[in-house]
């Protein structure tokens, strides 16, 4: 199944969007890939456009440029473009753009004005800046892996509101822990919903998307602009959801006669007088409607006759207009493609790197040893258990107590041996820490400065061990995921480059670093 809905309203291709100059002196030529020129306002057009969104690693703007170049050839080359899927989701696309293009200037103009008031009116800001806990979910999840992300993400959720620190919570289990600003058509509507009403410093409750499932901090936020900066998108947005049949009627008698319409006016009068004809009702653009034509659309159309012919007439000259809206608008052209090949990007890098390297526990328990050094912690942390108790007597019975049993068995041995009857005598923390992350440990294990004892339960004891890295492979599974399939994903794209032919305009890229 693939994930459309990824690349619809998705991240930013490379996070950099606009830094890159408005305009440069003429359309030099940027890149070439096997043979490819891509010009700078394509390179251009794509990066404002595009919404790569799997965490290849690789950092530099062009590198990941080149990436997605090779990963649309590939996909062509494997013949992806011709998939049904592909193709149903870019006419879909493509159904929503054209919306604008067939309407009235004015009647556009009254709609996006009444929208941007009642944005202007509200809670939504223009753009804002975000980091997220993310986790990828396959369109095609099944209801257990949906459950068991569910359940991650509401302990996450609930360590944050204890006190993690949200960052460390982002880098330790995010599939994406980079900060980016989200504007307008950049994320699903469902993501847009609950970060666009967000005051800088809140965090979402986990939340689900088509991508996967989020929790969202927002840590800027810039307030709408005004109506002329925005009303491109505004239109893009919001023009294809508003039913405008009775303001067509002008554009349907302009397009009339661009079109060359010609009507037979015998072959209408027959099919008025008899609700039936197999002669030509009229020409349109070269090409004869028929009175066959028209038994096909009114079946599908009931009505009077006359409405019936109004209407065939009005949706023959729109989808004739429909139809050349490429060759009359290269932007949306443009859009078109650029969606395309984000589909097609998408769908070559989940095959070639998330289907070919699938990760089982064996795989994932092989990297973390391989790579163990790798997540080795700059500073030593403590792990194990932190008791507290109504007395210090109880504090230490129940640490030698839960010495004997699994972890896995503490939270229901407390419950049941210590706080019987309702009483709460002891709670327990458990896992790992580093300095700052839980002040009894810091006094106790690091000797920092002393914590505040906990009202109801005043006397507390530690038990474990410091550590300079994580011990088992299950303790960062999510890390390891990430890092497991961003490693693959790594060295496929360098075998594309292996056999590919690269070459970049080193003048053209020095001016756009420059800015």
């Amino acid at each position: 199944m693939i994930v459309g809905k990824w690349f619809r309203f998705a991240c930013i291709l490379i996070g950099l969007i606009l830094i890159y100059p408005m305009m440069l002196q003429g359309n030099p030529l940027m890149i070439r890939i096997n043979g490819k020129e891509i010009s700078y306002s394509d390179f251009r057009r794509i990066c404002e456009r595009d919404s790569i969104f799997f965490p290849t690693g690789r950092m530099d703007p062009i590198d990941r440029f080149i990436d997605f170049c090779l990963m649309v050839e590939a996909a062509r080359q494997a013949g992806m473009d011709t998939l049904p899927d592909i193709r149903q989701q870019v006419e879909e696309y493509r159904r929503k753009l054209s919306k604008p293009y067939l309407l009235n200037e004015q009647v556009v103009d009254k709609i996006v004005e009444a929208t941007y008031k009642r944005m202007a009116t509200g809670y939504d800001a223009e753009r804002v800046q975000v980091c997220h806990v993310f986790r990828y979910l396959p369109q095609n999840a099944s209801a257990r892996m949906l459950h068991a992300a569910e359940v991650r993400m509401d302990s996450i959720y609930e360590a944050i509101q204890k006190g993690s620190s949200f960052e460390e919570c982002v880098r330790c289990f995010s599939d994406e822990k980079q900060t980016f600003w989200v504007g307008r058509l950049q994320m699903p509507i469902e993501f847009e919903d609950v970060v666009f009403r967000m005051k800088p410093g809140q965090i979402s409750k986990p939340f689900f998307t088509p991508q996967g499932i989020h929790i969202v901090k927002v840590l800027a936020r810039e307030e709408i602009p005004p109506f002329p900066a925005i009303k491109d998108s505004l239109i893009e947005k919001h023009v294809g959801r508003i039913q405008v049949k009775k303001e067509m009627a002008s554009v349907v008698e302009k397009l009339k006669k661009d079109f060359g319409y010609n009507p037979d006016h015998l072959a209408m009068q027959e099919l008025h007088r008899t609700g039936h004809t197999t002669r030509t009702l009229f020409v349109l653009g070269g090409k004869p409607y028929t009175g066959v034509d028209f038994n096909a659309f009114a079946a599908a159309h009931p009505g009077t006759i006359s409405r019936q012919i109004e209407d065939f007439i009005s949706k023959s000259v729109l989808d004739l207009e429909n139809s050349c809206l490429e060759q009359k608008y290269p932007e949306l052209a443009g859009q078109l493609q650029v969606y395309q090949d984000s589909l097609l990007a998408y769908e070559i890098y989940r095959k070639e790197v998330y289907e070919k390297n699938f990760c089982d526990d064996a795989r994932l328990k092989s990297y973390f040893e391989t790579h163990r050094a790798k997540y080795d912690w700059k500073e030593p942390r403590y792990r194990g258990l932190v008791v507290h108790a109504v007395t210090k007597r109880m504090a230490k019975q129940v640490r030698k107590f839960l010495k004997k049993l699994p972890e896995a068995e503490w939270n229901n041995a407390v419950r049941l041996v210590f706080n019987v009857d309702g009483k709460s005598q002891v709670s327990i923390e458990y896992g790992t820490f580093a300095v700052g992350e839980n002040a009894f440990v810091d006094e106790l294990v690091f000797k920092k400065r002393k914590a505040a004892p906990l009202p109801d339960h005043p006397f507390t004891v530690v038990e474990g061990k410091k550590v300079n890295g994580p011990e088992s492979y299950q303790e960062i599974r999510d890390r390891l995921l990430v890092d497991y399939y961003q490693d693959a994903g790594l060295r496929w794209l360098d075998s594309l480059r292996a056999v590919s032919k690269v070459e970049i305009n080193q003048e053209v890229l020095k001016t756009v670093n420059n800015h």
